[in-house]
Order: C-alpha cells, then structure tokens, then sequence
C-alpha cells in the first residue's frame, strides 16, 4: 500500500469533510498554514458552540495492519523544534469511529495524557507508552501514544452521530 503524501492528504481532506457534514453548521475550513502551524481543520458548531477542531480520522496501530477504531493516535512533539498537535490551537479534537466522532476538548485531553501516559519510550506501539516515530517533514522524531477510544469517549464533550454512514 503506497502511503504517498498526496493521498495521505487527499484522505485527511475527505475525513474532514464528512466531519464537518454531520456537524449542527460548518463555518470554515482551515488555511494551508492554520492546519501546518496552528494544528486545526475546520471551524463549526455543534450545540450551538462555534469551535475550532481538529479532526482526526481512524488510524492503524502499524502500516501492515487494518484501520482500528480502538484506538487513537496522539501526538505530542512534532519534532525536536516543533509541539505536536495536541499543543496547537485548536479548541477541540473529533476522533473518527465507525459510527460517530468523539469530540474531546484540548484542556481535558492534554489533562489525560499528562495523567495517564506512561513516561517510557517502546519500540512498539503500546498504549499509554510514548512512542517515536521518524518525521519526513520536520527533523527529528514525532512522540506520540496510543489511547483508547473508550477512554476518550468518557472524557467527551460531544458525541457527533454520522450522518452518511457507508
């Protein structure tokens, strides 16, 4: 499976527009460089509460391996210079699932990871672990760890239902 940046983009784009199609009203969509450097996609309202969100679609644990909505990937250091997205601006996170995006607000998950992550690097992916993966873009290694969905549908503030679930 080829896991060029084109259609990694093209991929992230589609999840974020079903997103912000099963939100209460879609505002806008991010700018090139607010998406890069300020860590959001798009700008919506649900329950009447206007929020920049970063969505995040459903991932694999490993390339090798099918899509998991068990879990989520949180990244924490983009690089040695650069905060991952959990630090950026957006307001909220919406984690994809099958069936629903769980919205998670940025203060209650960087409050979770600090509390729950594990301070100890795995060569394998390991939930609550850190973990480093090698950055293309930026230099040095992303840190990231591996949560479970469940866990942040307990710290949600919104359960968004799909709208168009294939």
């Amino acid at each position: 499976m080829s896991y060029d940046n084109k259609s990694f983009l093209e991929k992230g784009k589609k999840v974020e527009e079903e997103f912000s199609q099963d939100c209460d009203e879609f505002i806008r969509n991010a700018t090139k460089n607010e998406d890069i450097y300020q860590h959001w996609d798009v700008i919506v309202k649900i329950n009447n509460e206007k929020m920049k969100v970063d969505v995040k679609g459903i991932k694999r644990i490993r390339r090798n391996e099918p899509l998991d909505e068990t879990i989520h990937w949180i990244e924490i250091k983009r690089s040695k210079k650069y905060l991952g997205w959990l630090y950026g601006q957006a307001d909220c996170f919406a984690f994809e699932m099958n069936d629903k995006w769980i919205v998670v607000g940025k203060e209650e998950l960087q409050d979770f990871i600090a509390k729950n992550t594990i301070k100890e690097y795995k060569n394998v992916p390991t939930l609550y672990h850190l973990y480093k993966r090698p950055s293309k873009m930026f230099d040095g290694n992303n840190v990231l760890t591996l949560v479970e969905s469940e866990k942040l549908i307990k710290i949600s503030k919104y359960i968004v239902q799909k709208k168009n679930i294939v």
